[in-house]
């Protein structure tokens, strides 16, 4: 008895997730300069560094694991994955997150390391 499946991809590069990243971390710093302490600041701007050190070490799929898919995602394709996930009956389907690099390597994110 065969098994088919529907493998969904959603392709970004490199470039792309880290801009994402840095945009959301610039609103979350503004933010927390305009009501917060500067110790929360800090904190924030120290996670910043371990999210760049991690994916110049390890690549995006740790990022996704933690829960910064929103952050790394255009929202139309956050907005995917959201209805992805939420969709009841899904079994039959797989998703994919390929991320193209600058030096033309690829890196592939399953839908069990995407956390939201």
């Amino acid at each position: 008895m065969r098994k088919t499946s529907t493998l969904h991809t959603i392709n970004a590069t490199e470039e792309k997730l880290k801009k994402n990243l840095y945009d959301s971390y610039l609103d979350i710093l503004k933010d927390c300069l305009k009501e917060d302490t500067a110790e929360y600041f800090e904190n924030e701007a120290h996670m910043l560094s371990e999210a760049i050190q991690t994916v110049d070490k390890h690549g995006f799929a740790s990022l996704f694991k933690d829960g910064y898919t929103m952050m790394l995602l255009d929202p139309q394709d956050f907005n995917f994955i959201d209805r992805w996930f939420n969709k009841p009956g899904s079994g039959n389907e797989n998703l994919q997150v390929v991320v193209t690099k600058s030096n033309g390597s690829v890196e592939i994110i399953s839908d069990e390391d995407l956390s939201y």
